[in-house]
Parts: C-alpha cells; structure tokens; sequence
C-alpha cells in the first residue's frame, strides 16, 4: 500500500485523477528523427516522435503519460505492451549484439579507429570508435521502435476530454 501510494508499483492507470496527455504543439510537424524512428498512427499514418509515445508505456512507472494525441487526426494513441518481452528478447537484444559485433569487426580494418595490443596480439576500437559503436546501437534500437504496437484509445472518459486535449506535459 505504501509503495502504490509513492507511485512506484503502478497496479493500474489512475482512475480518480485527470487524464495525462501529450499533445503536439501549434503546426508542429513530424521532425526527421520521428519519420525514421517513429511509431505512426494507426488511423492516419503519420510518424509519431518516440519519446512521446515512449511516455505512454503501460510499464513506466515515472513521467508516464495516458496517452499522446496525434497531430494529424487528434486520436489518442497510447502502447498497449502487447508482445514487448517477447520483442525484446528475440529481437532488440539480438540486434544490440549483432551491431555491436559488426562495428568491432568493421573497425578492425580502419586504422584511425583501432589500437593494437600486443598482449593480446588483437586489435581493440579506440575511444572514437567505441562512440560510433555505440551511436549505431542507439540507432539500431531505437529503429526497432518502429514495432510496437499502437492503440487508439476509445473509452468514454477519453470521448469526454475536449478536443485541444487536456495537460500537455
């Protein structure tokens, strides 16, 4: 009872407080991180930028969202989770490991990016390839984004909430 009060077991959405949505601002558009990573609309398609839809994760527990409104059509969209453990295990941890193996073997031939340890007789990336390892694994796993599954929302408390949305946050 404690920790449900303090918000750290998040048993069920909030049923007495106001629905927390996210909602795009004035002629915002899509930018270019959102249509190469996003997840898009169910209704109409267009990308949706990942940290809003992240926000929407039913397992966040802090700076959680109930749902982000779509700019295009204005439904509220949310993740549902459906099928999250099993994407994870059977596809972000594996293309987390291939990208990563793949950027030591690739670095191994450019010469800039790689040291040799004569202890080991290997070749070992240097600080500036251990970045580029790591900024194509962000890339690589925030592209596997593009399959979670989005839901519209369609509820009577969500019919009722006014049309510009509710607290943008």
């Amino acid at each position: 009872m404690v920790l449900q009060r303090l918000g750290q077991i998040p048993l069920a959405r909030r049923v007495h407080s106001p629905l927390k949505v996210t909602k795009p601002r004035l002629g915002e558009r899509p930018n270019w991180w959102s249509k190469l990573t996003g997840t898009r609309c169910p209704n109409c398609g267009r990308p949706q930028s990942p940290r809003k839809m992240g926000a929407t994760n039913p397992n966040r527990a802090r700076n959680s969202a109930d749902f982000d409104m779509c700019g295009g059509c204005g439904c509220f969209l949310y993740l549902t989770g459906e099928r999250r453990l099993r994407r994870y295990f059977l596809f972000q941890i594996p293309v987390f490991l291939g990208v990563g193996m793949t950027g030591f073997f690739v670095l191994r031939s450019i010469e800039g990016l790689n040291f040799y340890r004569g202890a080991r007789e290997t070749y070992e990336p240097n600080f500036l390839g251990f970045l580029l390892i790591c900024v194509a694994i962000y890339i690589a796993l925030y592209l596997t984004g593009r399959f979670e599954v989005v839901g519209i929302a369609t509820s009577p408390e969500v019919e009722s909430l006014p049309a510009k949305g509710v607290s943008g946050s």
